[in-house]
């Protein structure tokens, strides 16, 4: 992160005069607020009109305009020019960021974006269990060694 972020809350309050920064905001209760939640890179300093963060952002806005069933394609098509490249490391790079657009959230992502599994069934009495007030077996064994028995 830039050293700004450390101030407080993550945000980034300080820019250079005249620098670029290429914003992702989102629109909250009518006001501009930084998009992603906590530790996301929501304000990014580029080097110049053509960095490779810019250029990624306004690819994907530009398919985001796309209707639902030619985003797919139009990202493939894209990924794939871009790793063809093999000896530019700028273009593997976005490629690859392509690909993993490509393949979903994150596993993590992933098990907070689904519905959480169902409730287990609740014991029956003769299930095995412990119930409440049950000596559990390791309660027992500590309470035999604190009476020095094997």
């Amino acid at each position: 992160p830039h050293p700004s972020a450390y101030g407080g809350a993550c945000i980034r309050r300080e820019f250079a005069p005249g620098a670029i920064v290429l914003f992702f905001l989102d629109r909250r209760d009518g006001e501009w607020v930084p998009a992603g939640g906590a530790f996301s890179r929501w304000a990014e300093d580029l080097a110049d009109v053509d960095a490779p963060w810019l250029q990624l952002t306004r690819f994907y806005a530009r398919v985001a305009a796309l209707p639902d069933g030619d985003r797919a394609e139009a990202l493939e098509d894209e990924r794939d020019a871009l790793l063809a490249r093999i000896d530019e490391p700028v273009a593997q790079a976005m490629g690859a960021d392509i690909a993993r657009q490509l393949d979903g959230p994150s596993a993590l992502l992933r098990a907070e974006l689904l519905p959480a599994p169902p409730a287990p069934p609740a014991a029956k009495e003769d299930d095995g269990w412990r119930k409440p007030g049950d000596i559990t077996s390791v309660q027992q064994a500590l309470d035999a060694m604190r009476a020095g028995k094997p």
